[in-house]
């Protein structure tokens, strides 16, 4: 996971590569799901959902995302809410 002051990119994969991006203006909800194992070790998963999206479909999910409340924090200082 990368996170710039425009966009969060998320690239996985070693030899085939995914890679997706949302511009922060354009993310509409962040979503963080702990189990109470997660909250103990301070990791999670987070999901992205952006405007262009539709809210139908998440446009960037992360497993076991460490300080998963800090991620989004710092997203959320380059989004304009």
């Amino acid at each position: 996971m990368v996170i710039t002051n425009k966009r969060t990119i998320h690239r996985t994969g070693l030899l085939a590569k995914h890679s997706s991006e949302v511009l922060h203006t354009h993310i509409r909800n962040i979503r963080i799901e702990q189990t109470v194992v997660q909250r103990l070790f301070n990791v999670g998963d987070i999901s992205m959902d952006s405007s262009a999206g539709g809210g139908a479909n998440v446009e960037i999910n992360m497993r076991g995302v460490r300080d998963p409340e800090g991620v989004r924090d710092m997203i959320d200082e380059y989004r304009s809410l």
